[in-house]
């Protein structure tokens, strides 16, 4: 399967377990009290967006937002898998599979238990996504620890083709 990342955005909303020392004024962080590793992350919002039709392919949007309750997401992975079939499931197969890159953030350990992520992606070639389709997507999320989130689905049709495609 190929596929080309465009961008890819990540933004902490809460700060690191302990306010740093030269801090002044509280940034209201819901960071864990202690760094327990042990906590698996949890999707709490997931959407895939048709982006426009480019050459390669269509592009598409990944917007999701995580947390985890012992900050064990200063470094993570966020996988994708597909289908054309709206059911509420998708498989986890090889083919269907996109594994962007890891995320390390500068919040270091126990330092983001809330993450945005924003990934936009070009699906190189009419084999991998048709244009104007409904599929399916699931995402799992893995934490530094290596935990993985429950998955979360949602659907989204692909972009309409270019003339001349």
């Amino acid at each position: 399967m190929a596929w080309r990342f465009i961008s890819l955005a990540a933004v902490v909303l809460a700060g690191a377990c302990q306010a740093a020392p030269e801090s002044k004024e509280d940034t209201g962080s819901s960071a864990p009290a202690e760094c327990t590793p042990g906590s698996r992350p949890r999707i709490t919002d997931f959407s895939v967006e048709r982006g426009v039709a480019v050459a390669e392919g269509p592009t598409l949007l990944v917007e999701l937002s995580a947390t985890d309750a012992d900050g064990d997401l200063w470094t993570y992975q966020v996988d994708l898998w597909f289908d054309g079939v709206v059911d509420g499931a998708v498989d986890r197969g090889e083919d269907n599979h996109i594994a962007p890159a890891l995320v390390t953030l500068d919040a270091g350990p126990c330092g983001a238990p809330d993450i945005t992520s924003e990934i936009e992606i070009v699906l190189l070639g009419d084999e991998v996504l048709d244009y104007d389709t409904l599929y399916e997507f699931m995402a799992v999320l893995t934490d530094d620890a290596g935990l993985e989130s429950p998955p979360a689905v949602t659907t989204v049709r692909t972009p309409v083709a270019l003339e001349g495609s």
